[in-house]
């Protein structure tokens, strides 16, 4: 059985760096594109703690199960799946919380086709660098 990637301290420190480096990345992003500080706060920490948990899900997933036929079709599918989940979890969450501005809404409706390309890449390396651990 393949061990996981984030089963070291070492590499769970370097997976928490780099999601919070990315997290203040996307904070200071958003603030550039005039986003309200409180709003780029909320949106780079959900965004980026939803996608963590996701890419983790799929690191310690690939830890317990390989497929073998056809794994990068399997893998595509999969990363594809937890990348429309995010979407739709991060997007329904953003609007419930702020429905009232329409700059942002604007904005977020915008950004949702980049926004999935990111999460398709981000948890697609995941997987792929699970299969190669």
């Amino acid at each position: 059985m393949a061990t996981s990637l984030l089963k070291t301290r070492k590499n769970k420190f370097i997976f928490s760096g780099c999601w919070g480096l990315w997290t203040i990345v996307q904070y200071t992003m958003l603030q550039n594109f005039d986003i309200d500080w409180k709003i780029a706060a909320a949106d780079s920490v959900f965004s980026n703690a939803l996608l963590a948990g996701a890419s983790m899900l799929v690191i310690n997933s690939l830890a317990y199960y390989r497929p073998e036929k056809r794994k990068y079709l399997y893998l595509l599918a999969w990363c594809s799946v937890l990348s429309i989940l995010w979407v739709t979890i991060f997007r329904y969450g953003m609007l419930s919380v702020f429905h009232g501005n329409t700059a942002y809404m604007n904005f977020l409706d915008k950004s949702m086709a980049i926004r999935l390309d990111i999460a398709f890449l981000i948890t697609g390396c995941a997987s792929i660098t699970s299969m190669l651990w």
